[in-house]
């Protein structure tokens, strides 16, 4: 081998080297975190009626409790409505707006009315976040 070959074949050996070591060296970082769920709450009825139907009469009123509980760190204010109320059925809130942190139950009362048609009731108890 002249002086020349050797020469080249040391600085080839050196590159390999060099990309060897940066093939082979490593370093890693691990990054831990959590993703949250976004803040929300839930609403609960009682009494609830598993399976069942409670019957009523017209002119009658029923009471229900509507209990708020925060979720993922909720702290807003919740105002609570009834939607697709059918004809005579009215609702009222003791408290129409609940929040986890303080006021968390509201009485809830349901009013048939004797004139209301008869037949099934159904309709929604809705709880929206309060943006100030």
């Amino acid at each position: 081998m002249n002086k020349k070959t050797t020469w080249i074949l040391v600085v080839c050996l050196a590159l390999f080297a060099c990309l060897v070591a940066q093939v082979l060296i490593r370093k890693e970082v691990a990054i831990n975190f959590e993703v949250l769920a976004d803040p929300d709450f839930l609403l609960a009825v009682e009494p609830q009626q598993a399976g069942a139907t409670p019957e009523c009469h017209r002119g009658e009123d029923f009471n229900f409790v509507i209990t708020a509980s925060a979720v993922s760190g909720f702290v807003g204010d919740i105002a609570l409505s009834a939607e697709n109320l059918p004809t005579g059925v009215t609702v009222t809130f003791g408290d129409p707006v609940l929040n986890p942190a303080g006021i968390m139950q509201t009485l809830m009362t349901v009013v048939i009315a004797v004139d209301a048609p008869i037949g099934p009731i159904s309709f929604l108890i809705v709880g929206t976040e309060v943006n100030e």
